[in-house]
């Protein structure tokens, strides 16, 4: 879906893109979409209106056209998985060269590839309100919990990173991004071949690459038997932790309990006792935080940290307002040691049984203060992450509530 052609645009202005292709099956917006490409004066592109599944699936790999990048921005999630198939045949994947082979290269510290931008617009699906929905468009069933718009994003980009394995590919997640209105979910993923991707996970984790997902004692758990599956796993939200997200390995199915207070499984995500299951879903960390850091670089060299976020609807309380302090919490998001899921501050508060609700930076800090990781998340106001359990945080609130 091209729109009116502002994102093509952005890729001609900003990112000195040498082509860009436009897509959309409307064709009373056609013209509209040239004349916006014209007015940039920018690179060259190409503008057409075709079924983007005709489009991704026959047109362009019978021209045998591949590009550095391709943004699929639809509606809903319908065909899914068919859509993100097509997709990642039309990415470029550069062949290794026998250069690379070479350990004494600076190329081999380089995972080269291309990049896929893919969105879906189904809450229904994301939220685990519609599963069925989410188990047909991307082979994933979902459950309904705190985190749901966590898990949203993590649906679409665990599809996509199966997808790429059955072409013998390998997706590492860039970037995730969530907003509440649609909702929309989107995931920014870096794709390469299969086999270059597991020289570099493994040099990168026994390197200890900041940012890396894995503990010292884990550096050796890339397992090119799983193909680029080792970050594509079950999820369990445990009720009695306030929701709080536990990986569950496909080796534990049948066997699954919280790690915290040992509640065993039986739940439906909907009701206040046991734990429920959802997935296949990616696991990995929500943001490379390198990456990050260097788009929150690059955001203040060009004076956009303070642009503020157009919503277009009312701005929901605790909400980002400027570009700043979205990267800036996606950076905390992207720390190593906060996990899986959110805790929001007001379902922490009512299970602690306090009265009254902390103010979220109080809350923070206090965690912070007493050396746990505690970063406030983007995808809600009053939702945060955190290594410390449920019942510690709830403890925290007790504390502040004793103290105010």
């Amino acid at each position: 879906m091209a729109g009116a052609g502002l994102r093509g645009g952005r890729y001609l202005a900003h990112n000195a893109a040498s082509q860009v292709w436009c897509n959309d099956a409307n064709t009373d917006i056609t013209s509209l979409v040239r004349k916006n490409l014209d007015g940039i004066n920018k690179g060259k592109y190409t503008v057409t209106a075709e079924d983007v599944h005709h489009l991704l699936g026959v047109s362009l790999p019978s021209q045998s056209t591949t590009f550095d990048v391709v943004d699929v921005d639809s509606f809903g999630s319908k065909d899914g998985n068919v859509l993100l198939f097509n997709a990642l045949r039309c990415l470029r994947i550069p062949q290794r060269s026998s250069d690379d082979d070479n350990n004494n290269n600076n190329n081999n510290n380089v995972l080269r590839g291309s990049l896929l931008y893919v969105t879906c617009t189904d809450g229904f699906a994301g939220s685990g309100r519609g599963p069925l929905r989410a188990l047909s468009a991307y082979g994933c069933y979902t459950r309904l919990s705190p985190s749901c718009a966590e898990t949203g994003l993590r649906m679409l980009a665990g599809a996509a990173i199966a997808r790429a394995n059955d072409l013998g590919l390998a997706c590492r997640v860039v970037f995730t991004h969530y907003s509440p209105h649609g909702p929309v979910y989107r995931a920014m993923l870096h794709v390469s071949r299969r086999a270059d991707y597991h020289r570099w996970r493994s040099r990168r984790d026994s390197e200890g690459a900041e940012g890396s997902s894995r503990s010292k004692t884990n550096q050796n758990m890339v397992d090119p038997s799983l193909g680029a599956l080792d970050d594509y796993a079950f999820v369990g939200s445990c009720r009695a932790c306030c929701g709080r997200l536990f990986q569950v390995p496909w080796s534990r199915l049948g066997h699954v309990t919280c790690p915290s207070c040992g509640s065993f499984g039986g739940g439906d995500g909907r009701h206040d006792a046991g734990v429920s299951v959802a997935g296949p879903l990616y696991v990995g960390p929500m943001h490379d935080l390198s990456v990050v850091r260097q788009m929150r670089g690059h955001s203040q060299m060009l004076g956009w940290d303070d642009e503020r976020i157009a919503w277009s609807t009312k701005k929901p309380h605790g909400a980002c307002s400027s570009l700043g302090e979205l990267l800036e919490r996606m950076e905390g998001e992207a720390h190593p040691l906060v996990g899986l899921g959110i805790f929001k501050v007001p379902d922490v508060t009512k299970t602690a049984g306090a009265r009254t609700m902390p103010a979220i930076k109080r809350l923070l800090a206090a965690l912070q203060d007493d050396g746990f990781v505690a970063e406030r998340s983007h995808v809600d106001g009053t939702a945060f992450k955190t290594n410390a359990s449920a019942e510690e945080v709830r403890s925290f609130v007790r504390m502040l509530e004793a103290d105010a």
